[in-house]
């Protein structure tokens, strides 16, 4: 896992400009999540406090300075350490911790000083550890995992807002999109490649449509750089984003589609830069976020889907083996998934452009003490260019993949709670939510029972009941 995670995180670092850190997992060897190296948030009205103690310590009185003055969801950003300045193409390698950050976190968050909660600047990602899907886009010739249904002429179904790296209107069936400053991306690099990760709002919002062709879909590119960004800038973004849907619509979206999250460095706590959002969904009672439960292979909490465990405005989405009876090796579990879905080798619209592969497969299962044969860590293999430069593989697609992870059952999810809204005569997105989880399949997860959901027109396997 070390490897994916490593080659993606330096990719990461160089698309955000900023020097990152990365932090320990569970188990020996693992890596579980990334932050800004030499930053640490700190609530607003904590700052002046918080300074106070770094500085107060032997360290000396410059340790610990007000990085700038915004304010991104009631936080703000302390620069720690000595001031660090990197040329062009020259920032650290991102494997590791951060010691000053570890430092500044340890003296703020003292039993006394509990009320600062100080917190690392985490990168949330596209749903996953390794900071991308939990495996690559590849060309095929399978059908599609959905039947195609009949679009409306005038759609005017629920509305529903989708997060992630924007789509390629010209693949897809025209939605509306969110316009302003996060804008669709451009397709290609300048080799004419499909640039990382463009196509996975594009994918997402596909396997959407497919479900639920008469909702009215909006798609926000609220992470341009790889399908990453810093918690504090995310989860203003998000706010920003649903204000102006808002403008535009009278109101917040029905229904919130996101593949993005983090696990965290302090396992007991949800990502500080979330927490506005929270608030303000909370008190929209009529909007629901359907969120990817992370492609960590294990079952630390993955935020924001982990608030699906205290919160009903929250259903975190896992994902569910090909042959459709138990998890994904990659996909996310325990008790704050609300439902699984599909999400192995799911076929969907896509670009028509070549793509050079940055990431290799791997040998054996990342996730399994055993190696399934048909396991998506392993096939179809191809070796990544930031693997072994020179030898990346290059693969040819003509407006159809096959993708696997968490970020994909979240989208059948949330177009199955979106069909239910029509089905059931304008019935609330909390009603038709309540619907689908009632008529869900029951099934095991690592060893406790569970519940998986199949959109009607999925083409896939269902376990036989």
């Amino acid at each position: 896992m070390g490897r994916r995670f490593a080659e993606q995180l330096r990719a990461t670092q160089q698309a955000l400009g900023t020097a990152l850190a990365s932090g320990p997992g569970r188990d020996p060897g693992e890596i579980r999540y990334a932050y800004q190296r030499g930053t640490v948030l700190v609530p607003a009205q904590s700052v002046p406090a918080a300074l106070v103690t770094l500085n107060g310590t032997t360290r000396g009185d410059t340790w610990a300075r007000p990085e700038d003055k915004e304010v991104r969801g009631g936080l703000r950003r302390i620069a720690v350490g000595a001031p660090r300045t990197y040329a062009t193409g020259e920032l650290p390698d991102p494997v590791g911790d951060d010691q000053d950050v570890l430092d500044a976190l340890r003296l703020i968050n003292t039993p006394f000083n509990n009320e600062y909660r100080a917190a690392p600047n985490h990168v949330v990602s596209i749903a996953n550890v390794n900071m991308c899907p939990a495996d690559e886009p590849s060309p095929t010739d399978r059908p599609l995992s959905l039947t195609p249904l009949p679009v409306p002429a005038e759609p005017d179904g629920p509305r529903v807002l989708i997060v992630d790296t924007g789509v390629v209107t010209e693949i897809v069936r025209p939605f509306p999109y969110v316009a302003g400053e996060h804008r669709a991306p451009p397709l290609t690099d300048p080799d004419g490649f499909i640039r990382e990760y463009v196509g996975h709002g594009t994918f997402i919002a596909e396997l959407l449509a497919g479900v639920a062709p008469g909702a009215r879909v909006w798609v926000s590119n609220l992470l341009p750089d790889l399908g990453a960004a810093f918690d504090d800038v995310f989860g203003m973004r998000l706010i920003q984003a649903l204000e102006q849907f808002e403008e535009m619509n009278g109101s917040w979206p029905d229904i919130i589609s996101l593949s993005a999250g983090s696990t965290v460095m302090d396992l007991d706590l949800p990502l500080p830069g979330h927490e506005s959002f929270m608030s303000r969904l909370i008190e929209h009672r009529n909007t629901l976020l359907v969120a990817a439960a992370g492609n960590n292979g294990d079952d630390i909490p993955f935020w924001p889907a982990a608030a699906a465990a205290t919160t009903d405005n929250v259903i975190s989405v896992g994902a569910l083996l090909e042959k459709g009876d138990d998890r994904a090796c990659f996909s996310d579990s325990g008790p704050w998934v609300s439902v699984y879905a599909p999400g192995e080798r799911l076929v969907a619209g896509f670009l028509d452009a070549p793509l050079k592969y940055q990431h290799s497969t791997f040998g054996v299962c990342q996730f399994l003490r055993h190696s399934p044969p048909d396991c998506t860590c392993q096939n179809p293999p191809h070796t990544g260019e930031l693997t072994e430069p020179g030898h990346g593989d290059v693969a040819y697609f003509t407006g159809r993949a096959q993708w696997s992870g968490t970020s994909f059952a979240t989208p059948l999810v949330a177009g199955m709670i979106a069909l239910g809204m029509v089905h059931d005569g304008g019935a609330g997105v909390h009603a038709a939510a309540d619907s689908v989880l009632k008529n869900a399949v029951q099934v095991t997860v690592e060893g406790a029972p569970a519940l998986a959901v199949y959109p009607e027109n999925y083409t896939g396997r269902r376990p036989v009941t």
